[in-house]
């Protein structure tokens, strides 16, 4: 009688193991997978590197590093159908006056899209925002940065984002590389006389023996609380050198 009583546990887990497996393939066959549009390159956008914004009405905004018109990448959109199926648009083709590209080109960051649906993103030529019009998008590069190497840097692996709130500024850790060269977290704010950059953060401005404590080289896109409080990650610094998560209180 001991012996089953103590068997009875290991017996039931056993029995819902089975169960699960029972259970999962018919979960997994439930599950869709769908393209919902592919890019073959010119006239069409190539190379993405990034996430997708999505708006309140169900569309999709994204960038490519190249394809486009003239080859450089565009910014695109992708709106939803009847029957499953999606149109894409491309809003945004970088890079007309081959080789004086005012409005940048190869877009490798996630765009963002304000509570007005101003869409926003990097450029190698800074950070842009594209407008909703009757008759199309405009788009302006608003802020091409301190310093050289600022924005934006064109490598996958050094992914920027752009993070707005309600009252129309944006945040990012790539507006700025700081004083010491180790990154900032800025706020860009609309202006009268055009969009101007604040340094909310500093890394590494006072090293413990040559270690950044409080990290350094930030890196993603931020997030926000309900209070305002920014957070985000570094590459490296910390104690033990291998970036930190951090929070930025206003």
């Amino acid at each position: 009688m001991q012996r089953n009583r103590f068997a009875s546990g290991p017996t039931t887990l056993f029995l819902a193991f089975l169960m699960a497996l029972a259970i999962a393939p018919r979960s997994l066959a439930a599950s869709k997978y769908r393209i919902l549009h592919y890019f073959p390159g010119m006239p069409d956008g190539g190379g993405v590197f990034a996430g997708l914004a999505l708006a309140p009405n169900g569309n999709l905004y994204g960038g490519t590093t190249g394809g486009g018109t003239y080859g450089y990448g565009t910014v695109f959109e992708l709106i939803p159908g009847s029957g499953g199926k999606w149109t894409e648009n491309i809003l945004h083709s970088f890079c007309k006056d081959f080789p004086h590209c005012t409005d940048g080109a190869s877009v490798w960051d996630t765009a963002a899209l304000d509570s007005t649906g101003n869409l926003y993103g990097f450029s190698s030529a800074g950070v842009f925002k594209m407008t909703p019009k009757a008759n199309g998008w405009s788009f302006k590069v608003i802020y091409s940065g301190r310093e050289q190497g600022a924005i934006a840097p064109n490598d996958p692996a050094d992914e920027c984002g752009l993070l707005p709130d309600g009252k129309g500024n944006l945040y990012s850790s790539c507006f700025s590389l700081g004083q010491n060269y180790r990154g900032a977290v800025g706020e860009l704010s609309p202006g009268t006389h055009g969009w101007k950059e604040r340094t909310l953060f500093d890394f590494c401005l006072h090293p413990r023996n040559g270690v950044c404590v409080g990290g350094n080289l930030p890196q993603y896109a931020l997030a926000w609380d309900t209070a305002g409080n920014l957070y985000g990650v570094t590459t490296e610094g910390g104690p033990g050198g291998y970036g930190v998560v951090f929070e930025i209180t206003p």
